[in-house]
């Protein structure tokens, strides 16, 4: 009997879901074409207005989680080397949310935009988390093979965009356009979250383990899941956890 590893497996078991999740996503277009991004929607519920009637909650457009094997220097003996990069190239847009009134800042006044996009092993065993780091030899090669140019995690740092109508269309948005990366992720890991902070201004305070008061921030949750090997890692294994393919805002 022929031996079948891992993958094989999986993926004699998705073909038949291959056209649920299909290839629209791994498109090199312009990212606003239909079906190369997920958009998660601003939210802002009836309670978080009457507890902050300042809070404002941006739309973020992302494509799939994707890898790319980029020669980096190593941080001690300056030597190159390949490695593995996992990242997420997104587009914040500061969307109308309807039934709300558009929130007007004066010119120079506006909130800034400071993302931070951490990534969480959900394995079983011990969590490992994972910073968005700012890596320009991965950036450019990047930017290169998407054909777009977007800003690292310092250089997408500035105002909230002007607001932009529900009904605008694709391409017209104002939008800041950024990449999320990080390197040295654990090859053996299968579930990722990514919990995303700078998206909104919302805030709870709530009580610690100890009594005391603790500040928690509006933050958005993207699940992806992996099923494949360590040996051989391939992004088009990729996916939305099917046990949870939706974006959620959190507290956190």
């Amino acid at each position: 009997m022929t031996n079948v590893n891992r993958r094989q497996f999986l993926q004699a078991s998705f073909v038949s879901a291959g056209a649920l999740f299909g290839n629209a996503g791994w498109a090199f277009a312009a990212p606003w074409t239909p079906g190369v991004e997920s958009r998660a929607s601003g939210s802002i519920t009836g309670e978080e207005r009457t507890l902050q009637p300042d809070i404002w909650t941006l739309e973020i457009n992302y494509k799939q989680l994707r890898m790319l094997t980029v020669d980096l220097p190593d941080a001690k003996s300056g030597e190159s080397s390949k490695r593995l990069v996992l990242y997420l190239a997104y587009r914040v847009v500061n969307r109308i949310i309807p039934g709300l009134p558009v929130q007007k800042w004066e010119p120079g006044s506006e909130p800034l935009f400071v993302p931070q996009f951490t990534l969480v092993t959900q394995d079983e065993g011990p969590q490992k988390t994972y910073i968005d780091r700012v890596m320009p030899m991965a950036q450019s090669a990047i930017i290169k093979r998407e054909r777009y140019a977007y800003k690292n995690a310092v250089e997408i740092v500035g105002p909230v965009p002007a607001a932009t109508p529900v009904d605008a269309k694709p391409g017209t948005e104002k939008s800041l356009d950024g990449l999320a990366m990080w390197r040295g992720v654990d090859p053996e890991a299968d579930h990722f979250t990514i919990f995303v902070t700078g998206l909104s201004n919302g805030y709870r305070k709530e009580a610690g383990p100890d009594g005391t008061p603790v500040t928690q921030r509006k933050t958005l949750v993207l699940d992806f899941w992996r099923p494949g090997d360590s040996l051989d890692q391939n992004e088009r294994e990729v996916r939305p956890n099917p046990k949870n393919d939706q974006p959620q805002w959190i507290y956190k």
